[in-house]
């Protein structure tokens, strides 16, 4: 069975990768490296596109974070992957997915989030943390709820190109509006599920259901989002097969 950790490329420059399988209020495991999760907002487990996922509910503010460390402070381009299931599509405002970024004190790394005032999904990053080299922009996108998408974005710095990805497929043209040469090494923690709106406090919360989500230092190719994406069928980490049938042996003296 198909799976990351056996792929032919997809571990290469591969960050992160969380399967978001564990219970409801528990830290959640980084599959491939060292960034687990902690949950300080009892974050529900729910029904995922594979197994389970993480239920965030904005009405609690809920989130998972891993303080600010080498391994997720990404220089060069870069790649998010993720499935997630809408609670709630408010008709304005934002949800944060991946956030290294701080909107409001010129912390800023990266974060993948949807502007819901313009109906688009985004990218918002910077080269050196001020507020003043801040890009954001994106692609239209007008999700439902109850629907599984599976959502990538990629951001090559030798070009200063982005593109989104839906389900396996490009969405509009190459956004070429992007001047970040590097990603800014910022301080901030690493926030699934919402971002810091101030230097202090976190904000954009997202409703609904996140799984399979990864991170890469690399920009993906489209072979390796089809792959992902496997059909609408999701991507684990890794598959386990036991097997059931008891090991059987007679011995003869």
């Amino acid at each position: 069975m198909a799976d990351v950790k056996n792929s032919a490329t997809l571990t290469t420059g591969l960050v992160s990768y969380w399967e978001l399988e564990e219970s409801s209020g528990e830290n959640r495991i980084d599959a491939h490296g060292t960034n687990d999760l902690t949950d300080s907002t009892t974050v529900a487990s729910a029904t995922g596109k594979v197994g389970n996922g993480a239920d965030f509910e904005a009405s609690n503010s809920e989130y998972l974070f891993r303080a600010d460390n080498p391994s997720l402070s990404i220089t060069t381009s870069y790649s998010t992957s993720f499935w997630i299931k809408y609670e709630t599509t408010p008709g304005s405002g934002r949800y944060s997915y991946i956030a290294k970024a701080d909107g409001g004190n010129g912390q800023t790394s990266y974060e993948v989030w949807t502007n819901w005032s313009t109906g688009k999904l985004m990218l918002f990053q910077s080269d050196d943390g001020s507020g003043g080299t801040n890009t954001e922009d994106g692609v239209t996108w007008s999700p439902s709820t109850a629907t599984w998408y599976h959502v990538v974005t990629t951001y090559n710095t030798a070009t200063t190109t982005a593109k989104f990805y839906i389900n396996g497929s490009q969405q509009g043209s190459d956004v070429t509006s992007f001047d970040q040469a590097s990603i800014y090494d910022g301080n901030k923690d690493f926030n699934l599920g919402c971002t810091f709106v101030t230097e202090a406090a976190r904000g954009n919360f997202t409703d609904g259901i996140m799984d399979q989500v990864g991170l890469w230092g690399k920009v993906l190719t489209s072979s390796e989002i089809t792959e992902l994406y496997n059909s609408g069928n999701g991507l684990v980490y890794e598959n386990i097969v036991s097997s059931s049938i008891p090991d059987v042996r007679l011995f003869f003296q």
